[in-house]
């Protein structure tokens, strides 16, 4: 059995869906609501893929870059999700308009729905080939991200494993919290990690995130998913130091001024290559923030939505030469040596 998982391209904010074919999905967050009535690009892809069911709305933490594209997808897939997973927080007001009182929703039956909240670590989901596993959190840590008020505490860091292939989603999830499953299990070896916080800060210092990435979680790959106009300026240096000197190949939904600090952004848009967009929210045309100056362009793709097929042999990467043809092409312009400029040629984990 084959299975496919999307990094998706959402801007700042996060968002995962995996195809397990016959048309049913897992999502692993939303990504934000658009303005303008625009269509949640997490919803777009799953109407674009003919899904039917999906058996898994997972929501990581409550925080608006994660979960704003909930409310439209409980509302399209009504009566067509197995189950719901969140972790504690006081924002979900999209289950509201499936049940009154939303919390404690363990078991409560909602439109055929189960709501269960995410509190204790464990397998949440498994098939044949395939399960979803919850690393953290448990419950003493939802009391101390609600001590401490940031949510960012109590966010789900989740383990999917097909047949002897690993990715690790860890949401925007702290370092205390790595630190921690690394105390239980040891050394998390993966094929793929979604960089945490999307690059940003993860209240961890240069050499915790260097023992984070050398020692905690040892992985092939890496995706940041990441907005060129956010105001954060994720992905943090030190960050990118840590990963990249691991060897781990890195690669960005959206480009960022940390590539490129001193160039025209909107010069990459036109550069990037022959990387389709269908699936980001991405665009080849010119697009502003609040202003017309050079510094407010937006949804410019570096890689935008990383696209990977795993099988009982191999995960491959869609497009795998290209989007380091692309990097290369990226570093060339901007002259940074931010980013490593991968040259291999090899498409496949075996």
């Amino acid at each position: 059995m084959t299975i496919q998982c999307s990094f998706l391209d959402v801007g700042q904010g996060n968002a995962q869906i995996i195809l397990l074919g016959r048309r049913h999905a897992i999502v692993i967050d939303t990504g934000p609501a658009y303005k303008n009535n625009d269509l949640n690009i997490c919803l777009r892809i799953l109407l674009e893929q003919q899904i039917q069911w999906i058996d898994a709305l997972i929501l990581t933490h409550d925080h608006d870059d994660h979960t704003g594209g909930a409310r439209e997808i409980l509302q399209e897939f009504r009566g067509r999700i197995n189950s719901i997973y969140f972790t504690d927080g006081d924002n979900y007001d999209f289950l509201k308009d499936f049940k009154p009182i939303v919390y404690p929703l363990l078991k409560d039956s909602i439109s055929n729905t189960i709501c269960k909240r995410l509190s204790a670590p464990g397998i949440i989901y498994k098939n044949d080939t395939s399960s979803i596993e919850l690393l953290y959190p448990a419950s003493k840590d939802f009391k101390r991200s609600q001590e401490i008020s940031d949510y960012n505490y109590a966010a789900g860091i989740l383990l999917l494993t097909h047949f002897n292939h690993k990715i690790l989603f860890t949401s925007d999830a702290p370092y205390s919290a790595f630190e921690k499953i690394y105390s239980e299990r040891g050394v998390l070896q993966v094929s793929f990690i979604t960089v945490p916080h999307h690059g940003g800060d993860i209240n961890a210092t240069p050499e915790q995130l260097h023992t984070l990435y050398s020692s905690f979680i040892n992985s092939a790959y890496a995706v940041i998913s990441v907005g060129t106009l956010n105001s954060y300026k994720h992905p943090k240096v030190d960050v990118v130091k840590a990963i990249s000197e691991q060897g781990i190949e890195l690669f960005c939904t959206q480009i960022t001024s940390l590539c490129c600090p001193n160039c025209y952004l909107e010069t990459w848009r036109s550069e990037r290559g022959n990387l389709g967009l269908n699936n980001s929210l991405s665009t080849m045309k010119l697009d502003r923030g609040h202003s017309n100056n050079q510094t407010s362009s937006r949804n410019i793709a570096c890689s935008g939505t990383i696209i990977v097929t795993i099988t009982s042999h191999d995960i491959l990467i869609e497009n795998l030469d290209l989007l380091r043809e692309n990097k290369c092409k990226l570093l060339s312009i901007c002259k940074s040596e931010s980013l490593p400029c991968y040259v291999q040629n090899e498409q496949a984990i075996s």
